[in-house]
């Protein structure tokens, strides 16, 4: 089993106060592994915490709530259990009941009063671990066969949980952040679809660059962000070189590469990584464009700005 974190997140999603307030006495014990509880008593507050600046790394969960029956916490866990381990909390022991939230996704089903503390401990831990594995089965399947380009949202979620499985399996992680400079500030006004095109063309080039299994995700219109895992240092300093070189030398010119490396031994949250980025980017200065940036400009207005044949 893989090393665990010294403190685990465990959010509640559960209607009855004294259920809440009975958990929470169960993870205030002493146990192998540290436990910090957060309580939602409505699926949408619960949303709101998985949303958040401080993510769970694991969810117990009722199927019965204020704002949510059973089919439709059902329904939803199909897109929860992708994002982290959702285990089941219910005084239903029906079997069917269980299968159901099995197959929707869910980790594992208890019957509430018929688990032990260390009983909970343990199912937990391996909650986590199964849902690393297929976590890395579906990257290693999917994203091998279709390398995806996430937008803002899923890659904060994405990179967010693969930062928290680096700390606890001790994996190093780079993040790299390209951010495309206007290309008006090269040549004033240029097309639209210019512009457009610079964009999709630079997240081309990092997509050819990095291994389907990082995680690509576009922060802004012209802004890329890469969480690459496993990176040593020499791949690290020589990653910008092959950047440069799949824009062919003219576009790199249009574009800052700053990058931020992710210790598990002093684990960053996502959000402080980026701000750090940030301020990298802020301290880079603009690169000089030349002759050769200016050309290709023009020559993509010109394309970009035909007009249609009529009819």
């Amino acid at each position: 089993m893989a090393p665990a974190r010294e403190e685990l997140h465990i959010l509640v999603i559960e209607a009855d106060p004294v259920n809440a307030g009975m958990l929470k006495g169960v993870f205030s014990r002493g146990m192998e592994v540290r436990f910090r509880m957060s309580w939602a008593s409505k699926m949408e507050d619960g949303m709101t915490v998985l949303a958040g600046d401080d993510p769970p790394d694991a969810v117990l969960m009722d199927l019965e709530l204020p704002d949510s029956d059973r089919q439709k916490t059902l329904h939803r866990l199909d897109g929860l259990s992708i994002l982290c381990p959702v285990i089941i909390l219910s005084g239903d022991a029906g079997l069917d009941l269980g299968r159901q939230a099995i197959a929707r996704g869910a980790q594992d089903y208890l019957i509430k009063g018929q688990f032990k503390p260390d009983g909970l401990a343990r199912t937990i831990l391996f909650a986590l671990e199964r849902h690393d594995l297929q976590v890395k089965r579906r990257k290693r399947g999917y994203e091998a066969a279709h390398p995806e380009i996430f937008d803002r949202t899923d890659f904060l979620a994405r990179a967010g949980r693969e930062l928290r499985t680096a700390t606890r399996l001790g994996n190093s992680q780079v993040l790299f952040v390209y951010q495309v400079v206007d290309p008006e500030a090269v040549r004033p006004g240029v097309a639209r679809e210019t512009k457009s095109h610079v964009a999709e063309y630079t997240t081309s080039a990092l997509k050819a660059v990095f291994r389907s299994s990082d995680i690509l995700g576009q922060l802004n219109g012209s802004t890329v962000a890469v969480l690459a895992g496993c990176v040593n240092s020499t791949e690290a300093s020589l990653l910008p070189n092959r950047i440069g070189e799949r824009l062919s030398g003219r576009l790199h010119n249009l574009g800052r590469l700053v990058s931020v490396r992710f210790d598990p031994q002093s684990p960053m949250t996502l959000q402080a990584l980026l701000k750090e980025a940030s301020s990298l980017m802020n301290a880079t200065p603009v690169p000089k464009t030349d002759g050769p940036t200016a050309d290709l400009l023009d020559a993509l207005d010109s394309v970009a700005t035909k007009k249609k044949p009529a009819g």
